[in-house]
């Protein structure tokens, strides 16, 4: 950008967040740092701190330098600690800052007491880089330690992308490598050479341009002296009064040098790494990796016919001008013009190296005319270079720097030159602001560019003028000063957005909150590509900055966008805050928490209760998934002894770790729909969590918006004994049936599994409504049972008072004590109702969305959609058979009874018994509602002998209904909750209950393990399902045990002891595997690292079948989740804390 002849006012301010704060970090590990960079780590001072008193001693000498150069491009390039545009060298939102005034740089009142000097948003270090080894020991440190990491070269940043509080700079401005090849060919290439120049990272457009003009070439450069010509620049676009003729800076560059976040160095050209060369050539700086040099087609030298247009200023004239010149604009840009027209200052200027003297002033024709209009008067020139132009009109004439700054600008598209209202618009905004600026700098008239080789918005190439306005502050701005620019910019700014629909805008000077950035930047296609090559080449999303191509989004609380959709969802976005927060008096960073003693007894004493920590959104029951496992940040107790003060007081920190940024507290399909539109927008990843019963982290993602379904409470059922359900237009007399909300939970026992939760009702298959009642208390699933007992019906459900019967639990399959007999929740759901990714609110059953129903039928949850409730069969009350078993549970006897169960285990599970097996209970209970007690006591014959073999005891009972079975075997016994566990399971087919080598391996896995159980869950004797009907692996059915095994691990464990219990539990485990080929798994209680997942979730025939329906309802993949249909992968930065074993990644 470029300020023609004109006296300025003042720039702007705003806060870029890391992912952990550089203090975190212990000085030995900072100081190892330093010994592989060759002791060029460097604390980032701010540039006026020598000014300040507080907290560092005055420096007369250095402040007087300082206060001399403060507005000196080139000088501010030069010291790591000062930005072009200074916002970004504070802290908005706090007012933190180092700044001088910019008016008066000797005013005392900016630096003498009580004014202190403050980090604001400088990196707390940062590398002087010399070559490829600082880069990657960079990488490898941020990836360690977390540590944020920002790309510095020259400090000219609209954006704010250069810096970040907390974070680790890489400084490439030192790179001076400058170098002319009269004969350059790409390496790997076989093409004619050519003349062009290398240049290193740190080469600015001051010392280009003169060097050019000592070589007798032409380097198509930008404007600001102090910007360089191998970083942000090129890699953004590169505008410059040469492009209407001769280019971008992406159509000239023809190769690069990078050190990509994957830790290699890399030559990118047309000819290798095309991928790359494609993202670099506009897909932005800071992103892809660490250019350390770029070389540039350097032309022969062109004689310019400059065009100077001078007027006297006033605002009717400035808008009379500007309407005036927009008349011959798209003229001049086809004829080769480009240049910089300055309303403020009454002036123009224009250069083209494609026409001769005559032809230039036969072209130019319009601007003479125009600048008569208004009393001004024209002067035409030739010049022997580029450099000689800009020396005379450009170098003396940059845009001012060292002020807070915010800008807005639009590249307006040729189609739009005939609208008058446009330009008025643009005119009022311009000349209401402190600076505004039109460019002709578009490359309007070279065709001779590669039509799919760039990433920058393909509307720049039809666009003809960029339009730029902005604001001004000064160092003592207040926070409502600052927040009022940008609402005033935001403001002025909406009738040019207006009136050009679909326009580009040239990322390097955009406004910070530029709506839908994405398409404006860089269009909805080529951002997909750059996306993907984001993932291919920053596996861990080391690289990330504000509106660049990312894999997460950035989360500044101010953002219009995060206020809009808060908005749009009535106030009911919320910060998702960790469950244990309230006990730490340290956040992240050594940030001050003020812990509150009353919440957190409230948490110490529920720590382990399933129902309290599914009622907190920032608990999960299965904790390692509030965490990120691979590096230890965390906000736990000690779930030994919660009241441990090591765990939660200083130096211990309350750290977000997978915990997601915010969340959406769901009421209906509107807020979902928000969110989904939300995340296309702004590329934020999207998680669905209800209950936080979660076994693979499903529900859990660092960087991630969720959408939270667990106060969705309500359940209904039929007030008559039985409901004429309509099926395909014949009525039918079938059981009852209860829709739930999806808030609602269910129980499930001694043994970890996900369970069911309410919902609502069917549409257009239901009797009246009329006939239903409806409830919205927030009741957990034992809850769930009591309502069953107290309406005389029957409702499979599982074991887990903390789990939803809508929500994963019944996506994933759903097992209960009862699905032997009475079949799984799949088999047993009649009708989801669900907002799908595309937007839409849909009604899923057997008669419409048919493919829909048989994918949340056993495809599983946070996939398919969000499901706002489910109607499940109520079956009449039944009378239940139970058997108990006790004993002395020493290893030796737990083992021998397993074996001996395993005998008869087929057989219980045709004669339809249910139940489970634990071994660190010292029991095991089975339930039967198909026998009478005399069938109950002869079926179960071989548990009575199983237990005896090992001095054991039997009883039987009778119990009126399963909630009574629930209440007296289940609810008091569930697993434990609020502490780390893995584990692994295996769905045992029935024809392998005579490989004692087999069973031999899961007794000694189930009862060798912190916690392990064998679970009678298979729907073994149920034979009224539908065989196409759901999309569980059909192994389930011939399955008869579900058996588990698991590992705990501390709040103070280390990240080998994590990785050390996964790799136990893939050895422990591998008997089972491979006794067992091609058996089913349960996934929603699945080994993390479950092998061949695809075939032993789904089958390759089912899961063909739900990719394609993934595709049809979630086309732009809003909704991944780890080892889910149509999982992307590992190197997707949501996974970034699961951690390498020896049987993952």
């Amino acid at each position: 950008m470029l300020a023609m002849f004109s006296s300025l006012a003042p720039p702007l301010l705003f806060l870029a967040t890391g992912l952990a704060s550089a203090k975190g970090v212990r000085s030995q590990d900072w100081n190892t740092l330093n010994r592989t960079v060759g002791g060029r780590l460097q604390v980032g001072v701010p540039l006026a701190q020598p000014c300040f008193s507080r907290p560092t001693p005055y420096n007369v000498a250095q402040c007087l330098d300082v206060q001399s150069n403060y507005a000196d491009h080139v000088y501010r390039s030069d010291n790591f600690g000062a930005y072009e545009i200074a916002q970004w060298e504070t802290c908005q939102t706090t007012g933190d800052d180092c700044l001088l005034d910019w008016t008066n740089t000797s005013n005392p009142a900016a630096f003498l007491p009580p004014s202190q000097c403050k980090q604001g948003s400088i990196p707390s270090y940062y590398i002087d880089v010399t070559g490829p080894n600082d880069v990657i020991a960079a990488y490898n440190f941020a990836n360690q330690y977390q540590v944020p990491l920002v790309i510095k070269n020259t400090g000219h940043d609209y954006i704010g992308r250069s810096s970040a509080p907390g974070s680790l700079a890489l400084w490439t401005h030192n790179l001076d490598k400058l170098v002319l090849n009269n004969s350059f060919v790409p390496e790997g290439c076989s093409v004619p050479p050519t003349t062009a120049v290398t240049a290193g990272a740190g080469q600015q457009f001051n010392n280009i341009f003169g060097f050019a003009v000592a070589n007798n070439v032409t380097i198509v450069s930008g404007a600001d002296p102090g910007v360089g010509l191998s970083g942000g620049w090129v890699m953004g676009g590169g505008h410059s009064a040469l492009s209407p003729a001769l280019g971008l800076g992406v159509d000239r560059v023809l190769q690069f040098k990078i050190v990509t976040p994957d830790g290699q160095y890399r030559t990118v050209n047309k000819c290798q790494n095309q991928d790359l060369f494609f993202a670099l050539r506009g897909g932005g700086g800071g992103t892809f990796g660490v250019v350390l040099e770029s070389t540039h087609l350097a032309s022969p030298p062109v004689t310019l016919q400059v065009v100077l247009g001078l007027s006297t200023f006033t605002p009717a004239n400035a808008t009379k001008l500007i309407q005036g010149l927009a008349a011959s604009a798209v003229q001049m840009a086809a004829d080769g013009w480009g240049g910089y027209i300055t309303p403020s200052s009454g002036n123009a200027v224009w250069a083209n190296p494609l026409l001769d003297s005559t032809a230039a002033q036969e072209s130019a024709a319009g601007v003479v005319e125009a600048f008569a209009a208004v009393g001004g008067t024209t002067v035409f020139m030739t010049m022997d270079s580029y450099t000689d132009f800009f020396n005379a009109f450009i170098a003396s004439n940059t845009d001012p720097v060292g002020r807070p700054q915010v800008v807005a600008s639009r590249l307006i598209p040729d189609t739009s030159f005939g609208n008058d209202s446009l330009f008025e618009d643009m005119a009022n905004a311009m000349l209401g602001a402190d600076f505004g600026q039109i460019l002709a700098v578009t490359p309007y008239a070279f065709k001779d560019y590669d039509r799919n080789g760039t990433s920058i918005n393909p509307a720049f190439r039809t666009a003809v003028w960029h339009s730029i306005m902005g604001y001004y502050w000064n160092y003592n701005a207040t926070s409502t000063q600052r927040v009022n620019a940008y609402k005033q910019l935001e403001q002025q700014w909406a009738p040019v957005r207006a009136q050009t629909p679909g326009a580009a805008v040239y990322q390097n000077e955009a406004d910070v909150y530029e709506p839908d950035y994405t398409n404006a930047f860089w269009g909805s296609d080529n951002y997909n590509k750059l996306l993907s090559i984001k993932r291919k080449y920053d596996p861990h999303h080391l690289l990330d900055c504000w509106h660049c191509v990312s894999l997460t989004a950035a989360w500044p609380g101010s953002s219009p966008d995060w206020n809009s959709l808060n908005q749009t969802v009535s106030g009911r976005l919320q910060a998702g805050v960790p469950f244990s927060q309230p006990c730490f008096s340290r956040l992240g960073g050594g940030a001050p928490n003020t812990p509150d003693p009353a919440q957190c007894s409230a948490i110490q004493a529920n720590y382990a209760d399933h129902v309290f920590r599914s009622d907190h959104f920032g608990a999960y029951e299965i904790t390692q998934w509030e965490t990120c496992q691979t590096t230890g940040d965390e906000c736990l107790l000690d779930w030994t002894n919660t009241s441990n003060p090591k765990a939660f007081q200083p130096p211990a920190q309350c750290r977000q770790g997978s915990v997601p940024n915010y969340y959406i507290d769901v009421t209906g399909p509107n807020d979902v729909i928000a969110a989904f539109s939300f995340s296309k927008k702004n590329s934020v990843p999207l998680v669905v969590k209800n209950t936080g019963h979660d076994y693979i982290g499903r529900s859990a993602a660092p960087g991630s918006l969720a959408l939270w379904v667990r106060n969705n409470l309500m359940i209904r059922l039929p007030l008559t004994e039985l409901l004429l359900f309509r099926n395909d237009r014949r009525t039918t007399l079938t059981s009852l049936f209860i829709c739930f909300g999806t808030g609602y939970l269910m129980n499930h026992t001694v043994g970890p599994e996900p369970q069911l939760r309410p919902k609502r009702v069917p549409t257009r298959d239901e009797a009246d409504d009329s006939h239903y009642r409806r409830e919205q208390a927030g009741q957990q699933f034992e809850a769930i049972y009591s309502f069953a007992g107290a309406n005389n019906v029957t409702v499979v459900a599982g074991a887990d008072p903390g789990v939803g019967i809508s929500g994963g639990w019944a996506m994933g399959g759903g097992h209960s004590g009862l699905s032997p007999s009475l079949g799984l929740g799949v088999d047993r759901v009649l009708e989801f109702k669900i907002v799908t990714p595309d937007g839409q609110y849909r009604t899923a059953n057997k008669c419409q969305n048919t493919d829909l129903f048989f994918a949340l039928r056993g495809g599983g949850g946070g996939t398919f959609g969000v499901v706002l409730e489910s109607t499940h069969i109520a079956s009449p009350q039944v009378t239940i058979q139970a058997v108990l078993g006790l004993y002395n549970a020493t290893q030796e006897n737990s083992i021998k009874l397993i074996k001996a169960l395993a005998k008869s285990a087929v057989q219980l599970a045709g004669d339809g018994w249910g139940g489970y097996i634990t071994p660190a209970l010292a029991s095991a209970v089975w339930a039967n509602p198909l026998l009478n007690s005399t069938a109950a006591q002869q079926s179960a014959a071989g548990v009575v002998e199983a237990f005896a073999s090992v001095g054991g005891s039997t009883t039987f009972f009778t119990m009126d209904s399963y909630t009574e079975f629930f209440d007296t075997f289940i609810a008091p016994n569930t697993d434990s909750s609020g502490r780390p566990q893995v584990l692994a399971s295996r769905l045992i087919p029935s024809n392998k209950f005579t490989d004692d080598t087999l069973i031999d391996a899961i007794a000694n896995g189930v009862v060798n393990s912190d916690f392990g159980q064998i679970l009678a869950v298979t729907p073994f004797a149920y034979k009224g399902f539908d065989p196409n009907g759901t999309s569980i692996n059909p192994g389930w059915r011939t399955a008869v045990w579900h058996s588990l095994l698991s590992y705990y691990w501390n709040y103070d464990s280390t990240l080998s002891q994590r990785v050390g219990l996964y790799n136990k539990l893939e050895q422990q485990w591998a008997v089972v595997r491979q006794r067992t080929p091609g058996a089913a798994v349960y996934f929603n209680e699945a080994d993390v690292y479950e092998p061949n997942y695809i075939d032993a979730y789904w089958g390759a025939s089912n899961y063909a079948k739900l990719l394609s329906i993934k595709q049809k309802y979630d086309p732009n993949h809003l909704l991944d989740c780890w080892h889910c249909v149509g999982w992307k992968g590992a190197q997707d930065p949501r996974y970034k804390c699961y951690p390498n074993t020896t049987a993952g990644h």
